[in-house]
């Protein structure tokens, strides 16, 4: 990042949460008045082919209630290899994430089981990898959610409200040099944490977690030097 326009031809847009309001909107919010989703932002900044494929559900096994299990896995590989460059949209959104959250997942009340993406994003992740293509992933959630994969860059949106998508297409095209800092440490995994009944603050938050830090308070990178 960022991205020349001028070399690059095609990008392939994929994931559950490319093309996605709820990604924008997060818990506490209202009604809008427009919506740009991320792959809307990168149309309207991106005059080149631009391929799109859903991937995969944010945490089911299919797209489509009476699909196939991973139904829309070789349509994203599809897109990634015929693409000069693949931006994959991941992360969770208030309906599994919110306070109260779908009873009727692993996510439910709004506890995550762990801080990874869920597996069905875990999978159209290896797929993308194995494709060879540079990729970015653009995280969109609401707290700390490790990709554990090896892309070429990560940019972690949160909730970025209506006009999302405009926002990032300004970053990955290098109309705004990113300079977020993380409000909260992210931790490596979830299994080196302390019982949740343990008040101590033992290993936890900024100032007391030691060896199960992968981003530090305050992480962000930018631009500039």
């Amino acid at each position: 990042l960022p991205l020349d326009k001028n070399k690059i031809r095609s990008i392939a847009i994929i994931g559950p949460n490319a093309d996605s309001r709820e990604a924008l909107e997060g818990n506490y919010c209202g009604k809008a008045d427009e919506y740009i989703t991320f792959l809307d932002g990168i149309r309207r900044s991106f005059d080149g082919n631009i391929y799109y494929s859903e991937g995969a559900d944010l945490f089911k096994d299919r797209v489509m209630a009476l699909g196939r299990e991973d139904d829309r896995l070789a349509e994203a590989v599809i897109a990634a290899q015929k693409a000069d460059v693949v931006i994959v949209c991941t992360g969770l959104n208030a309906t599994i994430e919110g306070e109260e959250g779908d009873t009727g997942n692993e996510f439910c009340s709004g506890d995550k089981p762990d801080l990874r993406l869920p597996l069905s994003q875990r999978k159209l992740l290896e797929k993308i990898t194995k494709t060879g293509k540079p990729y970015i992933i653009v995280n969109a959630v609401g707290s700390a959610i490790n990709v554990e994969v090896d892309c070429d860059a990560l940019i972690h949106a949160w909730y970025p409200g209506q006009f999302g998508g405009t926002a990032l297409a300004n970053i990955l095209f290098g109309n705004t040099s990113p300079s977020g800092k993380l409000p909260v440490t992210f931790y490596e995994t979830a299994d080196k944490l302390p019982e949740f009944t343990d008040y101590s603050m033992k290993n936890r938050t900024y100032r007391y977690a030691k060896d199960n830090i992968l981003y530090p308070f305050g992480y962000g990178l930018t631009y500039s030097s």
